[in-house]
């Protein structure tokens, strides 16, 4: 599996799993909040900050808590207060 490709599974997982990513068309461009991924290049910009830098081999999920970290507190947030009302 190329590059490419296990980062879009790894990005398509994280979608699965309740993390609000956006995708624009085949073209390898997601973007979560102001943090863009683009995974064709093998890169990324975070608009907010203006920091920008390489994929590389690094996990997303770490790119994202770093760059975005509300993204991933609002998703285990929501899933927590779902699972709460599944039990109740």
């Amino acid at each position: 599996m190329d590059s490419k490709s296990r980062r879009e599974q790894e990005l398509r997982q994280l979608a699965g799993d309740g993390v609000p990513l956006r995708t624009f068309g085949k073209t390898g461009h997601w973007a979560i909040g102001p943090l863009h991924i683009y995974t064709a290049a093998g890169r990324w910009l975070n608009e907010q900050t203006g920091r920008r830098g390489r994929l590389k081999r690094q996990n997303l999920r770490s790119l994202i808590e770093r760059e975005y970290p509300d993204a991933l507190s609002r998703t285990i947030s929501a899933v927590g207060m779902h699972r709460n009302s599944e039990v109740a």
